[in-house]
C-alpha cells in the first residue's frame, strides 16, 4: 500500500484549535438546493441513533453504537463545534426536515490542517447528497475570513469506494497514504488546494 505519508503536508501553517473560534459556525446554516446544512442539536438525537445503529452507515466511521453511546456522541459533538467552531453537522432535507447524516471539516488530531468529514444514511446513497453538501462546505470552508484555510484533506479507507468518488468529483487528488492512529490502519489520504478547487470551479462556470 506504500509508506505513511510525510507528517509536514498534515502540517501546513493552517491555525490551531486555540485561534479558530467563531470559524465555520458562525456562516451557519448554510442552504444547498436539496440540503441545510447546520449545528446538531439535542432534538435530533433519535435520527442520529438511526443512522448510528445502521452497521452500512458507520461502517467506516467508528462502527455502530448504543442509543445511549450515541447520545453521548451528540452531546460531544455539539461541545466541539461550540468550543472550536468546527466539527460535525447536520444534513437536513429540505423538503422533509429529515436529518441524511452529516458532514463537516475538523482539525486533524495531532495536526494543524484540517479534514473533511461525512456519513449519509443509506437510504440517502445514490443521490448527489455527498457530493452536494461536501461542495457547498467546502466552498463556505475556503472563503472563511478566519481562520484562511489553504488546503482540506480527506482521509479515507481504501475500501471506501463511494466516498472516495465524492471526494474525485470536489478535485481532491490521492497524496500518498496516512496511518489513522485510533484504529492503526492506513488509510488514503486526499488532498484540495483553495487554488485548486478555484480553477476547478471556474472551469465549471466557464463550461456552462
Amino acid at each position: 500500500m506504500g509508506g505513511e505519508y510525510p507528517k509536514s503536508l498534515l502540517n501546513n501553517g493552517t491555525p490551531t484549535a486555540s485561534g479558530i473560534s467563531p470559524g465555520l459556525i458562525s456562516f451557519l446554516p448554510l442552504q444547498t438546493t436539496r440540503l441545510t446544512i447546520r449545528e446538531f442539536q439535542l432534538v435530533d438525537s433519535p435520527q442520529l441513533f438511526r443512522l448510528h445503529r445502521d452497521f452500512r452507515a458507520t461502517r467506516y466511521a467508528g462502527g455502530t453504537r448504543t442509543q445511549e453511546q450515541s447520545f453521548q456522541s451528540l452531546c460531544r459533538i455539539i461541545k466541539k463545534t461550540r468550543d472550536t467552531g468546527f466539527g460535525t453537522l447536520a444534513v437536513q432535507l429540505r423538503a422533509t426536515g429529515e436529518v441524511l447524516g452529516w458532514i463537516g471539516v475538523q482539525q486533524i488530531v495531532g495536526r494543524t490542517s484540517f479534514e473533511l468529514l461525512y456519513a449519509l444514511k443509506p437510504t440517502a446513497w445514490g443521490s448527489g447528497f455527498a457530493t452536494e453538501a461536501s461542495t457547498n462546505l467546502v466552498e463556505l470552508v475556503f472563503q472563511l475570513p478566519k481562520p484562511r484555510i489553504s488546503a482540506l484533506f480527506g482521509i479515507v479507507y481504501p475500501q471506501n469506494l463511494a466516498s472516495i468518488r465524492v471526494l474525485e468529483k470536489l478535485g481532491m487528488r490521492l497524496q500518498g497514504y496516512y496511518m489513522d492512529e485510533p484504529t492503526q490502519r492506513h488509510a488514503c489520504l486526499y488532498c484540495l488546494t483553495k487554488r485548486e478547487f478555484t480553477r476547478n470551479e471556474y472551469c465549471e462556470s466557464s463550461a456552462r
